[in-house]
């Protein structure tokens, strides 16, 4: 099975700062609930549903594969520690 990206996920959403040229892409899932586990059990504080900072005026993800935490991986990661 294909692992997803986010740059061809539909749930990324961008901000850009008035005045600003770089992009924050952040993580739009309806799964708030997992990511903020999956933050608290690997002791992350900052920074969550952040994807990445996009270059000038960048218009998708520049990640060419999506972060540990992201929800379309959650049945994966079920799958490879029943095995």
């Amino acid at each position: 099975m294909n692992k997803p990206k986010c740059s061809e996920c539909i749930h990324w959403s961008d901000h850009r700062r008035l005045g600003n040229t770089r992009v924050r892409f952040n993580c739009e899932h309806t799964d708030y609930e997992y990511i903020r586990k999956y933050f608290e059990s690997h002791n992350i504080t900052c920074m969550p549903r952040f994807i990445c900072f996009g270059k000038c005026f960048e218009s998708k993800p520049s990640i060419k594969s999506c972060p540990r935490w992201c929800p379309l991986l959650k049945g994966e990661s079920q799958n490879e520690k029943q095995d």
